[in-house]
């Protein structure tokens, strides 16, 4: 027999999913966090893949993937948060972050999938850890939007270890380190995918990724954090933004 519901409140009370403090039932985030939800209409000039202001885009160059959407800026409190759910078995902040996320997302009008797939771990990486954050977070959002979770993407080779590196090493680390699975491949021409990660720093991970699935055929991905960290448009070399809006890059 299930407890009653105050008595569950008693001892297991909902908390905010960023500072920890206790909350009343029915939400995740404290008055005093609830201002680090990004708003993701209005104000200033927006990026069409972001939707940061424009001084604030997130987007690297050479775009494979159709949008970015994330709840939160990675900082402060956040980071903090973050980094538990990552390295210290924060488990319980993934239905909460997953529900923030999927809000973002139909904020945006993203939630027309046809599934989620998750940015994939080196198996020893995973097995010390004890699970994959993204693949969690995956999980979570499927649930939350009714899609199906796809594993569609495997890790190969021997890549560093990405939080370790600068933007350039992080991209130069990624080239040709996902591919999908024999017994996936079916799964994915025609696709619209939502990818998941926990933070997108420099979107080197997110870009392989997803070119990776478009290359296997997908119609479209969209990619899906908790978080991103914002960093100023680079001036040059970067795509026509109508380009990297429809997933479009340089092949090269």
């Amino acid at each position: 027999m299930k407890a009653p519901r105050y008595l569950s409140a008693a001892f297991f009370p909902a908390r905010c999913c960023v500072c920890g403090r206790v909350l009343e039932p029915g939400g995740h985030l404290c008055e005093a966090c609830l201002p680090l939800r990004l708003p993701l209409t209005g104000g200033s000039a927006r990026c069409p893949v972001c939707a940061m202001p424009v001084k604030d885009c997130v987007c690297g160059d050479r775009l494979w993937f159709s949008t970015l959407t994330f709840p939160f800026l990675y900082d402060g409190a956040v980071r903090a948060a973050v980094g538990r759910m990552k390295f210290r078995h924060g488990t319980d902040l993934f239905a909460p972050f997953a529900e923030e996320m999927a809000a973002a997302l139909r904020r945006r009008g993203l939630t027309g999938a046809d599934g989620v797939c998750f940015v994939p771990m080196q198996p020893l990486r995973r097995w010390r850890r004890g699970y994959n954050q993204a693949e969690e977070l995956a999980k979570a959002l499927g649930k939350e939007l009714g899609l199906p979770v796809l594993p569609l993407l495997k890790k190969t080779g021997g890549a560093r270890v990405q939080h370790t590196l600068s933007g350039p090493e992080r991209r130069a680390n990624l080239l040709g380190s996902y591919e999908v699975p024999p017994e996936r491949e079916r799964d994915v021409p025609g696709k619209r995918l939502l990818l998941t990660d926990d933070v997108a720093t420099t979107c080197s991970t997110l870009n392989e990724a997803a070119k990776t699935l478009l290359i296997f055929g997908a119609a479209r991905v969209d990619c899906v954090c908790v978080s991103a960290r914002p960093r100023l448009i680079k001036k040059n070399g970067a795509p026509p933004r109508s380009e990297a809006a429809n997933g479009g890059a340089d092949t090269q």
